[in-house]
Parts: C-alpha cells; structure tokens; sequence
C-alpha cells in the first residue's frame, strides 16, 4: 500500500511536525490512516495516549461515511492485526515509523456478506 501522506511531505517535515505535536500536547499520539474502500473526512488524527483501539474505531466511524452493517478492520502497515483491547500508546511504541507518526490501514468489510 502506498502511503499517500508520506509521498507529499519529506522526512524532515514528517518529524518537524509530530514533535511539535507532542511537543504541545505531550499526551496525545500523532496517527495517520490509509483506507483503501472508502473515505474518511481526514487522514490525520490526535489520539489520547490511553485510549484502546477499540475506542478509537468508534471515532473513525464517526468521520467516515460507513452502514452499521460494515465493519472496520484496523492493522499497520506490514499488514499486522492488532488488539481491540491494546491502548495507542502501546501501539504507537510498537509500530511508531521513523517520523514518529503511526501509521495505520483501516478497511471495511461487509459483514453480512
């Protein structure tokens, strides 16, 4: 998967920005999404460290276009699922890039067939 946000800025932008980002708000994960099926209202997200992923599929839910019957599968971008019940922090710790921004796939599927 390509990933849009990192081919328009350079590295030393990427990094610029996510620590001044933590720099302000030392509690907060800088997050970028890529979806492949469907759009959401923005890309870039700041996520309270202890919130769980499952929390935070909520709030994309709610800044995509989605029906109740879909569901929202998240993983990075080696393709690696990840816990529902992980919190971002440990997350981000895990699969932060280079740039300390994580960097997430979100997809939907059908899930009444």
């Amino acid at each position: 998967m390509i990933n849009n946000f990192k081919s328009k800025y350079t590295l030393t932008q990427r990094k610029n920005e996510s620590y001044n980002i933590m720099l302000k708000y030392p509690d907060r994960i800088p997050i970028v999404i890529q979806t492949e099926n469907f759009n959401l209202k923005r890309v870039k997200f700041l996520v309270n460290r202890t919130l769980k992923l499952g929390q935070f599929i909520i709030v994309i839910r709610k800044h995509a276009k989605i029906n109740p019957y879909e569901a929202i599968f998240i993983s990075t971008f080696d393709g690696l699922g990840l816990c529902n019940n992980e919190t971002i922090n440990n997350i981000w710790y895990d699969y932060k890039d280079e740039d300390e921004f994580l960097y997430l796939c979100v997809n939907k599927e059908n899930t009444f067939g």
